[in-house]
Protein backbone atom coordinates (compact mmCIF):
# COMPACT_ATOMS: atom_id res chain seq x y z
CA UNK A 1 0.00 0.00 0.00
CA UNK A 2 1.34 3.41 -0.92
CA UNK A 3 0.20 6.81 -1.97
CA UNK A 4 -0.14 8.31 1.51
CA UNK A 5 2.22 9.52 4.23
CA UNK A 6 4.91 6.99 5.13
CA UNK A 7 3.47 6.40 8.59
CA UNK A 8 0.02 5.33 7.35
CA UNK A 9 0.93 1.75 6.46
CA UNK A 10 2.74 0.91 9.74
CA UNK A 11 -0.03 2.49 11.78
CA UNK A 12 -2.84 0.70 9.93
CA UNK A 13 -0.99 -2.62 10.18
CA UNK A 14 -0.44 -2.16 13.91
CA UNK A 15 -4.10 -1.23 14.48
CA UNK A 16 -5.35 -4.22 12.48
CA UNK A 17 -3.13 -6.63 14.43
CA UNK A 18 -3.81 -5.00 17.80
CA UNK A 19 -7.57 -5.61 17.81
CA UNK A 20 -7.52 -9.43 17.51
CA UNK A 21 -4.39 -9.73 19.66
CA UNK A 22 -5.92 -7.88 22.58
CA UNK A 23 -9.19 -9.76 22.09
CA UNK A 24 -7.22 -12.98 22.46
CA UNK A 25 -5.36 -11.77 25.53
CA UNK A 26 -8.47 -10.42 27.27
CA UNK A 27 -10.52 -13.55 26.50
CA UNK A 28 -7.77 -15.88 27.69
CA UNK A 29 -7.18 -17.29 24.18
CA UNK A 30 -3.95 -15.65 22.97
CA UNK A 31 -3.37 -18.39 20.39
CA UNK A 32 -6.73 -17.65 18.74
CA UNK A 33 -5.97 -13.95 18.88
CA UNK A 34 -2.68 -14.58 17.09
CA UNK A 35 -4.46 -16.69 14.48
CA UNK A 36 -6.99 -13.93 13.90
CA UNK A 37 -4.15 -11.40 13.61
CA UNK A 38 -2.82 -13.46 10.70
CA UNK A 39 -6.02 -12.63 8.80
CA UNK A 40 -5.68 -8.99 9.81
CA UNK A 41 -2.50 -8.66 7.74
CA UNK A 42 -4.83 -8.33 4.74
CA UNK A 43 -4.72 -4.59 5.49
CA UNK A 44 -1.36 -4.52 3.68
CA UNK A 45 -3.22 -5.18 0.40
CA UNK A 46 -5.21 -1.95 0.48
CA UNK A 47 -4.21 -0.20 -2.79
CA UNK A 48 -2.84 3.32 -2.92
CA UNK A 49 -5.06 6.39 -3.00
CA UNK A 50 -4.60 6.75 -6.78
CA UNK A 51 -7.42 4.22 -7.08
CA UNK A 52 -11.07 5.13 -6.64
CA UNK A 53 -12.44 4.36 -3.18
CA UNK A 54 -14.70 1.59 -4.45
CA UNK A 55 -11.85 -0.04 -6.35
CA UNK A 56 -9.55 0.12 -3.31
CA UNK A 57 -12.13 -1.63 -1.15
CA UNK A 58 -12.95 -4.19 -3.86
CA UNK A 59 -9.30 -5.20 -4.12
CA UNK A 60 -8.92 -5.23 -0.37
CA UNK A 61 -12.00 -7.46 0.03
CA UNK A 62 -10.74 -9.84 -2.67
CA UNK A 63 -7.38 -10.24 -0.95
CA UNK A 64 -9.02 -10.67 2.46
CA UNK A 65 -11.17 -13.46 1.03
CA UNK A 66 -8.01 -14.94 -0.48
CA UNK A 67 -6.47 -15.07 2.99
CA UNK A 68 -9.42 -17.10 4.29
CA UNK A 69 -9.36 -19.51 1.33
CA UNK A 70 -5.57 -19.91 1.63
CA UNK A 71 -5.90 -20.78 5.30
CA UNK A 72 -8.71 -23.27 4.66
CA UNK A 73 -6.75 -25.05 1.90
CA UNK A 74 -3.60 -25.13 4.01
CA UNK A 75 -5.50 -26.60 6.96
CA UNK A 76 -7.24 -29.22 4.81
CA UNK A 77 -3.84 -30.53 3.71
CA UNK A 78 -2.69 -31.33 7.23
CA UNK A 79 -4.13 -34.86 7.21
CA UNK A 80 -1.02 -36.08 5.35
CA UNK A 81 2.45 -34.56 4.71
CA UNK A 82 2.13 -35.05 0.94
CA UNK A 83 -1.26 -33.34 0.96
CA UNK A 84 0.24 -30.42 2.89
CA UNK A 85 2.90 -29.96 0.20
CA UNK A 86 0.32 -30.10 -2.59
CA UNK A 87 -2.05 -27.72 -0.82
CA UNK A 88 0.70 -25.18 -0.22
CA UNK A 89 1.80 -25.51 -3.84
CA UNK A 90 -1.74 -24.86 -5.06
CA UNK A 91 -2.14 -21.80 -2.84
CA UNK A 92 1.26 -20.45 -3.92
CA UNK A 93 0.56 -20.93 -7.63
CA UNK A 94 -2.86 -19.25 -7.49
CA UNK A 95 -1.62 -16.41 -5.28
CA UNK A 96 1.44 -15.77 -7.47
CA UNK A 97 -0.68 -15.89 -10.61
CA UNK A 98 -3.32 -13.54 -9.19
CA UNK A 99 -0.81 -11.01 -7.88
CA UNK A 100 1.24 -11.02 -11.10
CA UNK A 101 -1.81 -10.94 -13.36
CA UNK A 102 -3.52 -8.05 -11.60
CA UNK A 103 -0.42 -6.09 -10.58
CA UNK A 104 -0.92 -6.52 -6.84
CA UNK A 105 1.84 -4.51 -5.19
CA UNK A 106 4.22 -5.99 -2.58
CA UNK A 107 3.88 -7.92 -0.34
CA UNK A 108 2.15 -9.61 -3.32
CA UNK A 109 1.80 -13.38 -2.79
CA UNK A 110 3.86 -13.44 0.41
CA UNK A 111 1.13 -13.31 3.07
CA UNK A 112 -1.17 -15.69 1.19
CA UNK A 113 1.61 -18.27 1.42
CA UNK A 114 2.32 -17.36 5.06
CA UNK A 115 -1.34 -17.91 5.96
CA UNK A 116 -1.46 -21.29 4.22
CA UNK A 117 1.87 -22.36 5.72
CA UNK A 118 0.75 -21.52 9.26
CA UNK A 119 -2.48 -23.47 8.70
CA UNK A 120 -0.47 -26.41 7.38
CA UNK A 121 1.46 -26.60 10.64
CA UNK A 122 -1.65 -27.25 12.71
CA UNK A 123 -2.85 -30.67 13.82
CA UNK A 124 -5.56 -31.95 11.49
CA UNK A 125 -8.99 -31.67 13.10
CA UNK A 126 -11.89 -31.52 10.66
CA UNK A 127 -14.33 -30.63 13.44
CA UNK A 128 -12.28 -27.62 14.59
CA UNK A 129 -11.59 -26.42 11.04
CA UNK A 130 -14.74 -24.27 10.63
CA UNK A 131 -13.97 -22.48 13.90
CA UNK A 132 -10.36 -21.84 12.91
CA UNK A 133 -11.42 -20.53 9.50
CA UNK A 134 -13.99 -18.27 11.17
CA UNK A 135 -11.27 -16.86 13.48
CA UNK A 136 -9.06 -15.99 10.50
CA UNK A 137 -12.08 -14.54 8.67
CA UNK A 138 -12.84 -12.36 11.70
CA UNK A 139 -9.33 -10.92 11.57
CA UNK A 140 -9.64 -10.27 7.83
CA UNK A 141 -13.03 -8.61 8.41
CA UNK A 142 -11.52 -6.45 11.13
CA UNK A 143 -8.80 -5.25 8.76
CA UNK A 144 -11.42 -4.52 6.08
CA UNK A 145 -13.43 -2.43 8.54
CA UNK A 146 -10.32 -0.44 9.43
CA UNK A 147 -9.58 -0.02 5.70
CA UNK A 148 -13.14 1.19 5.12
CA UNK A 149 -12.81 3.84 7.82
CA UNK A 150 -9.42 4.88 6.44
CA UNK A 151 -10.75 5.15 2.88
CA UNK A 152 -13.74 7.22 3.98
CA UNK A 153 -11.35 9.58 5.72
CA UNK A 154 -8.68 9.76 3.00
CA UNK A 155 -10.70 9.37 -0.20
CA UNK A 156 -9.09 8.44 -3.52
CA UNK A 157 -8.83 9.55 -7.13
CA UNK A 158 -10.82 7.92 -9.91
CA UNK A 159 -8.84 5.66 -12.25
CA UNK A 160 -9.45 2.74 -14.56
CA UNK A 161 -10.65 -0.49 -13.03
CA UNK A 162 -8.35 -3.43 -12.39
CA UNK A 163 -4.90 -3.10 -13.90
CA UNK A 164 -3.91 -6.29 -15.69
CA UNK A 165 -0.16 -6.73 -15.71
CA UNK A 166 0.08 -9.90 -17.73
CA UNK A 167 -2.14 -9.12 -20.69
CA UNK A 168 -3.21 -11.77 -23.16
CA UNK A 169 0.25 -12.00 -24.71
CA UNK A 170 1.95 -12.72 -21.41
CA UNK A 171 -0.28 -15.44 -20.00
CA UNK A 172 2.41 -18.06 -20.53
CA UNK A 173 5.03 -15.90 -18.80
CA UNK A 174 2.75 -15.40 -15.80
CA UNK A 175 2.03 -19.13 -15.58
CA UNK A 176 5.71 -20.08 -15.83
CA UNK A 177 6.66 -17.58 -13.14
CA UNK A 178 3.87 -18.79 -10.87
CA UNK A 179 4.80 -22.44 -11.44
CA UNK A 180 8.47 -21.85 -10.58
CA UNK A 181 7.54 -19.99 -7.39
CA UNK A 182 5.07 -22.71 -6.38
CA UNK A 183 7.58 -25.49 -7.10
CA UNK A 184 10.25 -23.74 -5.01
CA UNK A 185 7.88 -23.37 -2.06
CA UNK A 186 6.80 -27.00 -2.34
CA UNK A 187 10.43 -28.18 -2.38
CA UNK A 188 11.17 -26.05 0.69
CA UNK A 189 8.31 -27.59 2.67
CA UNK A 190 9.22 -31.08 1.51
CA UNK A 191 12.84 -30.54 2.60
CA UNK A 192 11.65 -29.36 6.02
CA UNK A 193 9.48 -32.47 6.37
CA UNK A 194 12.26 -34.83 5.35
CA UNK A 195 14.62 -33.17 7.85
CA UNK A 196 11.87 -33.48 10.50
CA UNK A 197 12.16 -29.84 11.52
CA UNK A 198 10.03 -28.81 14.48
CA UNK A 199 8.49 -25.80 12.72
CA UNK A 200 8.54 -26.72 9.00
CA UNK A 201 6.28 -23.84 7.97
CA UNK A 202 9.07 -21.33 8.61
CA UNK A 203 11.09 -22.79 5.72
CA UNK A 204 8.55 -22.07 2.92
CA UNK A 205 7.88 -18.65 4.46
CA UNK A 206 11.57 -17.79 4.12
CA UNK A 207 11.59 -19.25 0.61
CA UNK A 208 8.69 -17.10 -0.65
CA UNK A 209 10.20 -14.03 1.01
CA UNK A 210 13.38 -14.46 -1.03
CA UNK A 211 11.44 -14.97 -4.26
CA UNK A 212 9.85 -11.52 -3.97
CA UNK A 213 12.95 -10.01 -5.59
CA UNK A 214 12.34 -8.63 -9.11
CA UNK A 215 15.73 -9.77 -10.46
CA UNK A 216 18.16 -12.55 -9.56
CA UNK A 217 20.51 -9.94 -8.11
CA UNK A 218 17.66 -8.68 -5.93
CA UNK A 219 16.84 -12.27 -4.94
CA UNK A 220 20.45 -12.90 -3.93
CA UNK A 221 20.64 -9.64 -1.98
CA UNK A 222 17.45 -10.55 -0.12
CA UNK A 223 18.93 -13.98 0.56
CA UNK A 224 22.06 -12.51 2.16
CA UNK A 225 20.08 -9.83 4.01
CA UNK A 226 17.62 -12.37 5.39
CA UNK A 227 20.24 -14.79 6.69
CA UNK A 228 22.56 -12.14 8.14
CA UNK A 229 19.69 -10.00 9.43
CA UNK A 230 18.10 -13.03 11.09
CA UNK A 231 21.37 -13.91 12.81
CA UNK A 232 21.67 -10.37 14.16
CA UNK A 233 18.02 -10.36 15.19
CA UNK A 234 18.47 -13.69 16.95
CA UNK A 235 21.40 -12.30 18.90
CA UNK A 236 19.44 -9.22 19.94
CA UNK A 237 16.47 -11.33 20.99
CA UNK A 238 18.70 -13.75 22.91
CA UNK A 239 20.10 -11.01 25.14
CA UNK A 240 17.14 -8.64 25.42
CA UNK A 241 14.15 -10.95 25.92
CA UNK A 242 13.51 -12.60 29.28
CA UNK A 243 13.12 -16.40 29.39
CA UNK A 244 9.32 -16.00 29.49
CA UNK A 245 6.83 -13.19 28.94
CA UNK A 246 3.14 -12.77 29.71
CA UNK A 247 0.68 -12.93 26.78
CA UNK A 248 -0.11 -9.23 27.26
CA UNK A 249 3.53 -8.22 27.07
CA UNK A 250 4.04 -10.39 24.00
CA UNK A 251 1.00 -8.87 22.30
CA UNK A 252 2.29 -5.35 22.97
CA UNK A 253 5.71 -6.32 21.64
CA UNK A 254 4.16 -7.76 18.45
CA UNK A 255 2.24 -4.53 17.81
CA UNK A 256 5.39 -2.42 18.16
CA UNK A 257 7.45 -4.78 16.01
CA UNK A 258 4.78 -4.81 13.27
CA UNK A 259 5.01 -1.01 13.07
CA UNK A 260 8.81 -1.07 12.93
CA UNK A 261 8.94 -3.84 10.31
CA UNK A 262 6.36 -2.25 8.01
CA UNK A 263 8.22 1.05 8.21
CA UNK A 264 11.59 -0.52 7.38
CA UNK A 265 10.70 -3.14 4.72
CA UNK A 266 10.38 -0.68 1.79
CA UNK A 267 13.44 1.26 2.97
CA UNK A 268 16.05 -1.32 4.00
CA UNK A 269 15.17 -5.02 3.86
CA UNK A 270 18.27 -6.19 5.73
CA UNK A 271 17.53 -3.91 8.68
CA UNK A 272 13.86 -4.93 8.63
CA UNK A 273 14.83 -8.62 8.94
CA UNK A 274 16.64 -7.82 12.20
CA UNK A 275 13.20 -7.02 13.64
CA UNK A 276 11.29 -9.66 11.66
CA UNK A 277 13.15 -12.40 13.55
CA UNK A 278 11.91 -11.43 17.04
CA UNK A 279 8.48 -10.68 15.54
CA UNK A 280 8.07 -14.19 14.15
CA UNK A 281 9.38 -15.68 17.38
CA UNK A 282 6.73 -13.71 19.28
CA UNK A 283 4.09 -15.10 16.90
CA UNK A 284 5.34 -18.62 17.58
CA UNK A 285 5.55 -17.96 21.33
CA UNK A 286 1.92 -16.88 21.51
CA UNK A 287 0.69 -19.63 19.17
CA UNK A 288 2.56 -22.35 21.05
CA UNK A 289 1.44 -21.19 24.44
CA UNK A 290 4.90 -20.46 25.78
CA UNK A 291 7.69 -22.40 24.10
CA UNK A 292 11.17 -21.33 25.28
CA UNK A 293 12.39 -18.24 23.42
CA UNK A 294 15.95 -19.45 22.94
CA UNK A 295 14.89 -22.78 21.43
CA UNK A 296 12.59 -20.93 19.02
CA UNK A 297 15.37 -18.52 18.07
CA UNK A 298 17.83 -21.26 17.17
CA UNK A 299 15.19 -23.21 15.23
CA UNK A 300 14.21 -20.01 13.44
CA UNK A 301 17.76 -19.37 12.21
CA UNK A 302 18.07 -22.92 10.86
CA UNK A 303 14.74 -22.70 9.06
CA UNK A 304 15.53 -19.29 7.56
CA UNK A 305 18.87 -20.48 6.22
CA UNK A 306 17.36 -23.55 4.56
CA UNK A 307 14.38 -21.68 3.10
CA UNK A 308 16.53 -18.79 1.88
CA UNK A 309 18.93 -21.10 0.04
CA UNK A 310 16.06 -22.92 -1.68
CA UNK A 311 14.48 -19.56 -2.52
CA UNK A 312 17.76 -18.38 -4.05
CA UNK A 313 17.88 -21.53 -6.21
CA UNK A 314 14.30 -20.90 -7.31
CA UNK A 315 15.19 -17.30 -8.06
CA UNK A 316 18.02 -18.44 -10.32
CA UNK A 317 15.57 -20.54 -12.34
CA UNK A 318 12.94 -17.79 -12.31
CA UNK A 319 15.33 -15.19 -13.69
CA UNK A 320 17.03 -17.44 -16.26
CA UNK A 321 15.68 -15.98 -19.54
CA UNK A 322 16.56 -18.87 -21.85
CA UNK A 323 14.88 -21.51 -19.68
CA UNK A 324 11.79 -19.38 -19.09
CA UNK A 325 11.35 -18.55 -22.79
CA UNK A 326 11.53 -22.25 -23.64
CA UNK A 327 8.86 -23.08 -21.06
CA UNK A 328 6.69 -20.18 -22.27
CA UNK A 329 6.99 -21.46 -25.84
CA UNK A 330 5.74 -24.89 -24.82
CA UNK A 331 2.79 -23.40 -22.95
CA UNK A 332 1.78 -21.18 -25.87
CA UNK A 333 1.28 -24.30 -27.98
CA UNK A 334 -1.53 -25.37 -25.67
CA UNK A 335 -5.09 -24.28 -26.59
CA UNK A 336 -6.37 -21.28 -24.65
CA UNK A 337 -2.94 -20.04 -23.52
Amino acid sequence: MSGGPSWHVPLLAAMSVAVPLWWGVCSGNPADGMLSATGSMAILYLPSSEFARRERLRRMATCALGFVVSFALGALGTFHPAAAVLALGLVTFRAAWFCRRFAIAPPASFFFVVTAAIAGNMIFDIHALPTKVAIVAAGAACSFLIALIYCLASGGRKTDALKVAGGDGNRAAVMVESAVIAASVMVSLLAAQLLELENPYWVPISCIAILQGGTFRAVWHRNVHRIVGSAVGMGISWFLFPPSMSPGALAALVIVLVMVVEFLVPRHYGLAVVFITPLTVCFAEIASGGAPFRELLWARLQDITLGSLIGAAGGWVLHHPQWCRRAEGLLKRLPGI
